[in-house]
């Protein structure tokens, strides 16, 4: 029985190592004190991969990690002080993820699973703003996050999705956006400005949903849910403690929700195909209630 010497072993580990993983490469740039960057491309197939990491402030955080994946790029960009940044691309190939951070204690976390050609951005300036962005079994992704101000949160998640985009923006207080997209070809708009404790939830699954919600002053909560094909949604808050709620289910629906003022309520509920409904609220306390 034949055994390997130590030198045939050693060859042979760096040619199983190599074909492991190969061609990826990696760029850290740190300016000032105390930041820290990792940057991770190990695993299976883990092929012609980017990771760019620069820092220049204090005490910032950035980790990267590349795992079965090819031909994607990771790029964090880091300034001023205690801010966070993690990526993660596995099982997926031709990705791109960025993250870019000024201010203070902000957090970006980005994840992108089984995904083919899909882009991921978060940028954050001002102070605690927290942004997310998950995308999970899809092609053709598109999400971006763009906040300022203090103590934002906005979460994007496209699960089982394929060619859909997402973005969301947001300036002021504390406000809060989540959205989730499946299905084929969805897209959707988030504003949230001139204000603070504003929330909106959007959930579309199907295909061709589009939705446009946007939010000014304090307060402000909407909620769409779009189940079905070719829905469209507009909702637009501007004042003190609006509430809005529209719900599509089925083919072809269309609603618009226009709020300008405080305790105002516009609540959509479109069932079946191709139905309609504008509700427009100025004033104080009003409640406006369709059902289709």
């Amino acid at each position: 029985m034949k055994t390997l010497t130590p030198i045939a072993a050693a060859l042979l580990l760096s040619a199983s190592g190599a074909a492991l993983a190969g061609g990826n490469y990696a760029e850290q740039t740190q300016n000032l004190v105390g930041n820290k960057a990792t940057a991770t491309q190990t695993g299976f197939f883990t092929i012609d991969n980017g990771i760019i990491q620069n820092q220049s402030g204090f005490f910032n955080n950035a980790h990267a990690t590349q795992s079965a994946e090819y031909g994607s790029l990771i790029n964090q960009q880091q300034s001023d002080a205690f801010n966070y940044s993690s990526v993660q691309q596995s099982f997926g190939a031709i990705n791109m993820a960025i993250t870019d951070q000024s201010g203070w204690f902000n957090h970006a976390h980005v994840s992108q699973t089984a995904q083919l050609g899909s882009t991921a951005f978060i940028q954050q300036s001002g102070l605690g703003n927290s942004g997310s962005i998950y995308q999970l079994l899809g092609v053709g992704n598109d999400a971006s996050i763009h906040q300022s101000g203090a103590f934002n949160n906005a979460s994007i998640s496209q699960v089982l999705s394929f060619e859909s985009s997402a973005s969301g923006t947001q300036d002021g207080l504390a406000n809060s956006m989540n959205a989730t997209q499946a299905g084929y070809s969805n897209v959707l708009t988030m504003l949230q400005a001139n204000g603070g404790f504003n929330s909106m939830d959007i959930d579309q699954v199907g295909v061709v949903n589009i939705a446009a919600v946007s939010q000014f002053g304090w307060a402000n909560k909407a909620h769409v849910g779009q189940y079905g094909l070719f829905n469209n949604a507009m909702v637009s808050q501007n004042g003190l403690l609006n509430y809005a709620n529209v719900h599509q289910l089925g083919l072809g629906h269309d609603a618009g929700v226009f709020q300008n003022g405080a305790f105002n309520k516009a609540l959509v509920s479109q069932t079946g195909l191709y139905e309609t409904s504008l509700q427009s609220q100025v004033g104080l306390g009003n409640v406006a209630i369709v059902n289709q």
